[in-house]
């Protein structure tokens, strides 16, 4: 097998989600017209930085308690704990742009700005992206 074709996309690093109804599961929007959030993926450049500062500051308070000999057992769970709470805060950081997405009439441009806007507006939307965020076999060929 060549590897090639498990390579990370560097050029395209994200993978297209429709947005779903959430009670029918149908796509929000008309045929042609649905809304898509383009979702980076876990091996994305940008992605992986952030979890990489989360993992070292997670290993920095683990040998610092060591050193200071406390139960390590606390601050991992408390580590944990701010893991979960980095994803479930941060799954904006997880879209990369949108298609589709109106407000009053007007396109909605993807800014951070308008991602705390899409927070509010489709409180739905946290749940499939980070659904479809973990599922690896959106981000491959097949």
């Amino acid at each position: 097998m060549d590897i090639k074709d498990l390579a990370r996309n560097e050029e395209n690093p994200t993978a297209p989600m429709v947005l779903e109804h959430p009670a029918t599961g149908d796509p929000i929007g008309e045929e042609g017209d649905e809304i898509i959030f383009h979702i980076y993926s876990p091996y994305a450049d940008k992605m992986m930085s952030d979890e990489q500062q989360m993992s070292r500051s997670a290993l920095k308070q683990t040998l610092k308690a060591r050193a200071a000999g406390k139960d390590q057992s606390k601050v991992l769970s408390q580590t944990a704990d701010e893991l979960i709470a980095y994803t479930e805060q941060n799954w904006l950081n997880r879209i990369a742009g949108w298609e589709n997405i109106q407000l009053n009439g007007e396109d909605l441009e993807c800014t951070e700005e308008n991602k705390k806007v899409i927070a509010e507006k489709l409180p739905f939307a946290k749940q499939q992206v980070n659904e479809f965020y973990e599922d690896l076999e959106n981000f491959f060929s097949s």
